[in-house]
């Protein structure tokens, strides 16, 4: 199990200029976000998502609904 304790919903780029997020693929550059690890998309901070559920929350990203 600590493999979930450590499991990142986000993964940031090398130069640390943007952040990616493993749930809806999108990145950011803007460096308030890449800060505070939030997804813009996803109305998220990152580090708020209770570790034990991260990989779920990865794993199972919201439906959207086909007309």
């Amino acid at each position: 199990m600590s493999e979930d304790v450590e499991f990142q919903t986000f993964t940031l780029s090398a130069d640390g200029k943007s952040i990616t997020c493993k749930r809806c693929k999108r990145t950011s550059y803007n460096l308030n976000d890449v800060e505070q690890c939030y997804c813009p998309c996803c109305h998220v901070f990152h580090d708020d998502i209770y570790p034990l559920a991260r990989r779920w929350w990865v794993d199972n990203p919201p439906v959207t609904p086909t007309l």
